[in-house]
């Protein structure tokens, strides 16, 4: 499965046209959402609560190896957490 990323901008934003200058030099398509022009911003604000400022990057359909890797850091950060757990309690017996 293909990734696809959504970048939520507005106008006179040098963040936002620094991303998409990123993006397209680096040849990552992605699909930009003006806030303001395509979207209102009481849309933005119900989507996304907690985020201040533009952009906004929305990665979506992580499929495949994307999806393993995910999974191994999880898992790698689950076996961190543990091993403290584990030192912790040999330490106080």
């Amino acid at each position: 499965m293909k990734s696809s990323i959504t970048l939520y901008t507005k106008d006179d934003c040098s963040a936002c046209v620094k991303s998409k200058k990123w993006l397209a030099e680096a040849n990552i398509k992605f699909q930009e959402i003006k806030i303001g022009a395509d979207i209102d911003r009481e849309t933005i604000r119900k989507m996304f609560p907690d985020q201040k400022t533009v952009p906004i990057v929305v990665v979506t359909q992580i499929g495949g190896s994307e999806l393993a890797f995910l999974a191994a850091q999880d898992e790698i950060e689950n076996n961190k957490h543990h091993r403290k757990e584990n030192e912790y309690v040999e330490a106080t017996h």
